[in-house]
């Protein structure tokens, strides 16, 4: 009796190790497959059409299966303009899709309009698949496109500011565009500085940096200014000392 018992243990135990095993191969198995994703990195003129290309293969050669993969993109700088079935969305933000049994290698053309000069990025935020045999991807690389926009021959390099005003307080010394840097006391009551500026030239862009959530002490607030050909760029910097006794607690004394 005891040596059936000792039997069927022994069989219980070689079965368990058998599944462990079996279990370990499935499983390798699962991983096998590795993906890549990867990009072309265009160079267009402001106004033109670009096309980006996606490439989302398998690295052994095995079959694609259902992919997704989501890109995201400045929608200041690149319109989507493709009409591609297994792509949706726009505004910043694009699903892109791949049906099962297209091969090894699935490439998507993604096409754009250059909106303004500049460098920027398509960048991958999530992505799914597997391959023919339903067994999950393991992308081992995901790239990134980087587009280079070119200005217009007759882009301005203008990155000056034509006025600079803030608020509360007084720029010292007063704003001239040629003056780079500048500087204001306020009370420990100021949280924010606001700030007013417009570029010299109706092309260019301005760009706020800090203004916001001042601490007490030292803080810098930058007014960025990229011309429109994309490429010059000029920083006017203001150096805010939030400070008992500033300027918007010496306000509020006099009254």
């Amino acid at each position: 009796m005891n040596k059936t018992i000792k039997t069927g243990i022994s069989g219980i135990l070689m079965a368990c190790i058998m599944i462990a095993m079996l279990s370990g191969m499935t499983i390798l198995a699962y991983a096998a497959t590795n993906a890549r994703i990867s990009f072309s990195d265009p160079t267009v003129t402001v106004g033109e059409e670009v096309t980006v290309t996606m490439k989302f293969a398998t690295t052994d050669g095995s079959i694609l299966g259902d992919t997704k993969t989501i890109l995201a993109y400045d929608n200041t700088m690149l319109e989507y303009i493709g009409d591609i079935d297994t792509v949706d969305g726009g505004v910043g933000i694009l699903n892109v899709r791949s049906k099962a049994g297209a091969g090894a290698e699935v490439k998507t053309e993604l096409r754009f309009k250059a909106l303004q000069a500049g460098a920027t990025k398509i960048t991958i935020t999530d992505w799914d698949g597997y391959n023919n045999d339903a067994e999950y991807l393991n992308v081992e690389r995901e790239g990134t496109s980087s587009v280079t926009i070119q200005p217009l021959a007759t882009s301005s390099t203008d990155a000056t500011l034509k006025n600079l005003q803030i608020s509360p307080g007084n720029l010292e010394p007063a704003f001239t565009p040629s003056v780079e840097t500048y500087r204001v006391t306020v009370g420990l009551d100021t949280d924010k500085l606001t700030v007013s500026a417009n570029a010299n030239n109706g092309g260019a862009k301005v760009a706020l940096e800090g203004d916001s959530g001042l601490l007490e002490g030292e803080n810098t607030v930058l007014c960025k200014v990229t011309a429109e050909d994309g490429v010059t760029v000029k920083d006017y910097t203001i150096i805010v000392n939030k400070l008992a006794g500033g300027e918007t607690m010496a306000a509020t004394e006099e009254r």
